[in-house]
């Protein structure tokens, strides 16, 4: 089976930010934003953050939020 996107923990926080330096898109002030982003994760306070792995360690990361002013509309970050 394909693996399965989960809510992000904590710990993972640095393998999904090295995750994010791996792709080319993001620079160094970017790597810290979303560190903070990552570090600060509250669900309960609207943003989902999902990480998805691969052998045993955090591959991949999906950030959404629900879009304002709309019914059921989501807006994916990174």
């Amino acid at each position: 089976f394909p693996p399965m996107p989960r809510p992000i923990t904590p710990a993972d926080v640095p393998a999904l930010v090295a995750v994010c330096g791996t792709t080319g898109l993001f620079g160094p002030d970017d790597l810290t934003a979303i560190r903070r982003l990552l570090d600060g994760h509250r669900p309960e306070a609207g943003p989902v953050a999902l990480a998805e792995d691969a052998a045993g360690a955090p591959a991949g990361v999906a950030y959404f939020l629900p879009r304002e002013m709309t019914d059921r509309t989501w807006e994916l970050l990174m």
